[in-house]
């Protein structure tokens, strides 16, 4: 937790040493929170992996402002259209767990990038 905090109040006085409107620094705000809080979403199932932290996933949905069914539908589904045919795939635990990975890393990467740019 304190290295959350930390990271978080570096980031902002490097948008506030930077100038920028408080509007944009409450978007970073925003974006930095729903990419450390992704971490909190956890998984539970053998075969077949199921959110164990509603809370957690609402949070982030709401951070991100998109649609708290359509991230979970995102963290635990693979579905693919090949020739008109609709093909979904349950993920495992782990496969769950690299998704929310994975949109942790481009979310903070684009957040980053975007913030650099800025500068």
């Amino acid at each position: 937790m304190f290295a959350q905090k930390k990271v978080t109040t570096d980031t902002m006085l490097i948008a506030h040493s930077v100038c920028m409107c408080v509007q944009e620094q409450e978007t970073i705000h925003t974006m930095l929170a729903a990419v450390l809080h992704m971490t909190n979403v956890q998984f539970e199932g053998e075969d077949r992996a199921r959110v164990a932290s509603t809370a957690a996933l609402g949070r982030v949905a709401a951070l991100l402002r998109v649609d708290e069914a359509a991230l979970e539908k995102a963290l635990l589904k693979s579905i693919n259209v090949t020739r008109g045919e609709v093909i979904v795939r349950n993920y495992t635990c782990s496969q769950a767990y690299d998704v929310r990975d994975a949109l942790a890393k481009v979310s903070g990467f684009s957040f980053f990038s975007m913030l650099a740019a800025q500068v």
